[in-house]
Order: structure tokens, then C-alpha cells, then sequence
């Protein structure tokens, strides 16, 4: 049973899709070593994830890749000289495939930010080492193939 409705479906599986968002409000004060904060802050960050997914003996939906794209507001902790909070804007692309995500951000949107010279970029690789394990041990319990026999 997927996870999400099927959106597609071809000779190598079906396509689903799964919709998130994440949202954070903040609190802060100036003190020593931050100096013009802005007091309340917000971050929301929508994201829309495209892949496969498959269920594993114990009921837990893990995907064998995934794409995902996502979008970032922040209404900016620091201010500037006028008191004005510094928005931040910025996109993040993701790449899944079994226990490996590629993740990279940056906050080029058109020039909507004008707080730097240039956009800054990162980017991210992870590994699940507790999927990674259970590969490993799925693999070892499984009896090997019989080498053939010489006659």
C-alpha cells in the first residue's frame, strides 16, 4: 500500500507524491555578542517530494529514491541600521536514492535578497546509517546461492 495517491504509473513502478511544510516562530533579545535582533521571528519552508516507495517486512514506507523541491521564507533575525529585519529567500533541490541524499540551497531567487554581493550556496551528503545496517543484515540472513557442484 503507498504511502501517497499514485500520480503515474509505468513499466518500472509507480510514481507518488507527498507534500510538507515546516514552520518556525522564534524569540530573542539582544545581548552580548548579538546586537539588533529583531525580537519575534518566522521561517516557513513548503516542500513537494516526488518518488517510489515501497514497504519493508516490519510496515515502514522507505523510498528507493526520491526527488524533492522546496522553498524558504525567513523574516530575518538581524536588523538593519533603520531597524528593518533582513527577509531571506531561498530554494533547496534534494536527491534520494536508497540510503544516500544529496541536498543542496541557495538564496539566488531573482535578486530578492539584496543583503549580500552574490547568493550563497551549500549543499549537503548524508547517509542513513541505520538503513545502511539493515541492508547489511537483510543480506546476511538471507542464505547464499549454491555454488554448483563438481561432478
Amino acid at each position: 500500500m503507498p504511502i501517497t495517491p499514485t500520480i503515474y504509473s509505468w513499466s518500472c513502478g509507480n510514481l507518488s507524491m507527498r507534500a510538507s511544510a515546516v514552520g518556525q516562530i522564534s524569540y530573542q533579545d539582544n545581548g552580548a555578542v548579538l546586537h539588533s535582533v529583531r525580537s519575534t521571528t518566522g521561517l516557513m519552508q513548503p516542500s513537494i517530494v516526488f518518488g517510489q516507495y515501497r514497504t519493508t517486512e516490519t510496515g515502514k514506507p522507505i523510498p528507493p529514491w526520491e526527488i524533492e523541491f522546496a522553498l524558504m521564507w525567513d523574516s530575518g533575525i538581524f536588523v538593519n541600521v533603520e531597524g528593518v529585519s533582513q527577509k531571506q529567500f531561498a530554494w533547496s533541490i534534494a536527491r534520494s536514492f536508497g540510503p544516500v541524499r544529496f541536498e543542496t540551497w541557495n538564496d539566488s531567487m531573482a535578486n530578492i535578497v539584496e543583503r549580500d554581493y552574490g547568493p550563497t550556496y551549500g549543499a549537503t551528503i548524508a547517509l542513513d546509517v541505520l538503513r545502511v545496517w539493515n541492508i547489511i543484515q537483510c543480506r546476511r540472513s538471507k542464505p547464499a546461492t549454491d555454488s554448483p557442484s563438481s561432478s
